[in-house]
């Protein structure tokens, strides 16, 4: 017989186990799926919302050299400014709703059934050809 928690004394077997996770399963209360799906469509959207947010902020300004001084474009004067930012927001913004598809049901695959009829035709071919 195969032991585990040979530390313990006694040893407890696989079968122990096996009860004693059953019954602590049995006390848990049961997972309300629709709840948990609510909530996850709410901190999607969330998530969504912030991130379309931070993709329409200004860029931070560029920084230089070791006293990281701002830099300005030559020719305007105006700050130089970082958006890469607005592209990982989104892409995360991407990612969230595909993860919202999902949890909608618009990303399942759809069953098509079709049928027809298929009516064969031999045309052209000699009798005396198949012998």
């Amino acid at each position: 017989m195969e032991r585990i928690g040979e530390l313990e004394e006694p040893p407890i077997s696989m079968q122990r186990v096996s009860q004693i996770l059953a019954e602590v399963k049995a006390k848990m209360p049961p997972i309300d799926l629709s709840e948990m799906r609510a909530r996850s469509i709410e901190l999607h959207l969330d998530v969504i919302k912030r991130a379309y947010e931070m993709a329409g902020m200004k860029g931070a300004p560029v920084t230089a050299g070791k006293d990281g001084e701002v830099v300005y474009d030559p020719e305007g004067g105006e700050v130089v400014r970082d958006y890469a930012l607005r592209g990982s927001s989104l892409a995360l913004v991407l990612k969230a709703e595909a993860e919202l598809r999902k949890l909608l049901g618009l990303d399942a695959a759809t069953k098509v059934e079709t049928s027809g009829t298929v009516r064969y035709e031999v045309v052209g071919v000699d009798p005396a050809d198949l012998t």
